[in-house]
C-alpha cells in the first residue's frame, strides 16, 4: 500500500453491466471511496489516488486500442493502480482476437497490479503479456437474501405447467443457448432466457426464436430484469444450466451458486478450477453431446438442482479487502 490518500473504486460503464454490478458488490462491501462515471474520466480527477479499475475493453472504448488508450490516459496520473481485467481475449473471440490482445498487452503494462479472477485467465494473460504477473482473486459468491424463497408471482410469458430449463444473463454469440435449445428438443420442458441481448446482439432473439421453433421447443427471453424479478425466475427455474464453452470467469455460474441452485456446466479448465475449489457445487457434463441426458436426470432428481448445505465463496468483503489491499 502506497500513498497518504484513501483508495477509490473507479468504476466506468452503465450501471447495468455486468462488469460495473460486480464492482458496486465489491465496493459496496470495501471500506475505499467508490466513484462511477459513464466514460472514462478526466485523469486530473483521479491525480495521486490510489485507484481500482474494473476493465472491460467494451467499457473503455469502441474496441480493444482505443480502450487501452482510454485507460492508459487514466492511470498515467494516478498514485498507484491495480486493474481488474475480465473478458481477457483468447481464440474464440475470431477476427478480434488480435486487437483485443494488443489491447490488453497495453493495459497490462500500463498497471501497476493487474488483478484477474482465476487461474485460467491467468494463463490467458500470460499469451496477451508474457511478462506480467497478475494477481489472482476469485469472483465472489454472496448467498442471495433470496434464496429459497418461492416466488410471490410465476414470471410471465412462461408456458404453464411446463417444467423450465433456465440460462442466465445477457445474450451473446457463444452464450449456448442454442445447445441448449438442441438439448429440450424432444423432452417436456421449455427454455427460458433470464436477461436480454447484449448490445449489437439484438440479432440473436429472433435466430434463437427461429431455432426454437424448428425444433418444438418453447424458447422465452425474459429482457431485462430488476434484483427481485431475477431472483423470483431464479427460483422458478426448474433446470439450471450455465453452456457457455469458452467461460475464463462466470458471474453468471456464480448468480446461480448465490440463489442455491447447482448448475449444469459444460466441462472447461475454469469449471474444472471451480470443482477444485468449491467442490459438490455444479453438475458437470463433458460436452454438448451430454446435456440431454443431464437436463432429463435433473428434471427427474429436482434436489441435483440445489445447493443444500455446500459452502460457497468468497464473499464480496473478502474481495474487497485483498484489493484494497493491493492499492
Amino acid at each position: 500500500m502506497t500513498g497518504d490518500r484513501a483508495a477509490v473504486h473507479l468504476l466506468v460503464g452503465p450501471r447495468r453491466h455486468g462488469v460495473v454490478r460486480h464492482g458496486h458488490l465489491i465496493a459496496r462491501a470495501g471500506t475505499a471511496e467508490l466513484r462511477t462515471s459513464r466514460r472514462p474520466p478526466e485523469p486530473r480527477s483521479v491525480a495521486g489516488r490510489r485507484i481500482i479499475v474494473q476493465f472491460t475493453d467494451r467499457l473503455f472504448g469502441t474496441d480493444a486500442l482505443t480502450a487501452a488508450a482510454a485507460l492508459e490516459h487514466l492511470v498515467a496520473t494516478a498514485g498507484r493502480s491495480v486493474v481488474v481485467l475480465h473478458d481477457l481475449p483468447q481464440a474464440s473471440d475470431g477476427s478480434a482476437w488480435q486487437r483485443r490482445r494488443a489491447g490488453y498487452a497495453r493495459v497490462a503494462g500500463a498497471a501497476d497490479v493487474v488483478v484477474v479472477s482465476s487461474h485460467h485467465e491467468a494463463r490467458l494473460l500470460g499469451d496477451v503479456a508474457p511478462g506480467v504477473r497478475p494477481a489472482i482473486i476469485p469472483l465472489p459468491v454472496d448467498p442471495s437474501p433470496y434464496a429459497g424463497c418461492s416466488p410471490a408471482t410465476p414470471p410471465s410469458g412462461w408456458e404453464p405447467g411446463w417444467p423450465t430449463v433456465g440460462v442466465l444473463g445477457y445474450l451473446y454469440p457463444g452464450k449456448g443457448l442454442e445447445q441448449v435449445i438442441d438439448a429440450v428438443a424432444g423432452l417436456p420442458a421449455q427454455v427460458v432466457n433470464l436477461g436480454t441481448a447484449a448490445a449489437g446482439h439484438e440479432d440473436l432473439v429472433p435466430a434463437l426464436q427461429d431455432r426454437a421453433r424448428d425444433r418444438g421447443v418453447a424458447l422465452t427471453v425474459t429482457g431485462w430484469l430488476d434484483d427481485a424479478a431475477m431472483a423470483a425466475a431464479i427460483e422458478a427455474v426448474d433446470v439450471p444450466i450455465a453452456p457457455h464453452q469458452h467461460i475464463s470467469a462466470s458471474g453468471s455460474i456464480n448468480t446461480w451458486l448465490a440463489a442455491g441452485r447447482r448448475p449444469i456446466v459444460l466441462d472447461s479448465p475454469y469449471v474444472r478450477e471451480l470443482v477444485e475449489r468449491l467442490p459438490g457445487a455444479l453438475q458437470v457434463v463433458a460436452d454438448v453431446d451430454r446435456l440431454t441426458g443431464a437436463v432429463r436426470q435433473a428434471l427427474a432428481q429436482p434436489d441435483r438442482t440445489r445447493l443444500g448445505e455446500i459452502a460457497i465463496g468468497p464473499s464480496s468483503a473478502q474481495v474487497a479487502a485483498r484489493l484494497e489491499a493491493l492499492a
